[in-house]
């Protein structure tokens, strides 16, 4: 999980792990990075040992259950949350291969549905900083049929488990289905499926730039997602890769 990776990214070692890309796209002074595996989070995961509220892994009143996957974490439930765990192995040799390719991508992953709740395999494995926050743009987007699978997007009780549109909501708690760039592919796609684009069905899309969340929040990056909607077990999966801007927004 992300908070208890080891991180094997430092100053002397950036040019092996992340070559041709900036130290500061990670900040592992702040969060740590590593590029061993891929990283795994749900609502709620946090180190059970943190007491320092201005810790990156703290999260209030954090036990062991908050990191039970079999259950989903006790923020956010779901019975898919093990099976996405289970299979996030399998997942890391693709993401890590076409990360070594592409230098100017900051990070590769796919952002699973996980019934409302959120769940993210990513790729190098890095903590998120839970002192930091977003706007939450709500999930009532989601209560709409995709024509692929003739279904809601997400149902009204998975979007219980979404904040509501306007609040600011701690990484710790952090939902894919309640940011933008998610909100834009969905309907994208669901403008390809039902044919309203002279678009192929498989090209990428592109959203932002927009401010990373995921960065440490002293040194928030503005980033570019390109990535596509898969329809697998009926749930949307996001798989795509993020290129950075410099802070005056000038070259990927």
């Amino acid at each position: 999980m992300d908070w208890n990776i080891t991180g094997n990214v430092n100053d002397a070692n950036a040019d092996e792990h992340i070559p041709a890309r900036p130290l500061g796209w990670y900040t592992p002074n702040r969060t740590k990075v590593d590029t061993s595996n891929a990283g795994f989070f749900m609502q709620g995961v946090c180190d059970p040992n943190e007491k320092n509220l201005n810790a990156t892994t703290f999260y209030p009143s954090c036990t062991a259950e908050n990191n039970n996957v079999r259950t989903g974490g006790v923020v956010a439930p779901t019975q898919n949350a093990f099976f996405i765990y289970d299979k996030a192995k399998d997942l890391s040799w693709l993401l890590k291969s076409i990360f070594e390719i592409h230098s100017d991508v900051k990070s590769m992953g796919i952002y699973f549905a996980n019934s409302g709740a959120g769940a993210v395999v990513k790729y190098p494995a890095q903590t998120y900083d839970g002192t930091g926050s977003y706007e939450s743009i709500g999930c009532d987007w989601a209560y709409t049929i995709h024509p692929r699978s003739n279904k809601f997007v997400l149902n009204l009780l998975e979007q219980e488990y979404c904040h509501p549109k306007g609040e600011m909501v701690p990484l710790r708690e952090y939902n894919p289905l309640e940011r933008a760039w998610c909100r834009d592919q969905v309907e994208r796609d669901m403008i390809l499926a039902s044919g309203k684009s002279s678009l192929a069905a498989h090209n990428i899309k592109s959203t932002g730039p927009y401010i990373d969340t995921s960065s440490a929040k002293e040194s928030r990056l503005w980033v570019l997602t390109f990535g596509q909607v898969s329809m697998l077990i009926e749930r949307v999966l996001i798989l795509f890769r993020r290129g950075t801007y410099e802070s005056e927004l000038t070259q990927i």
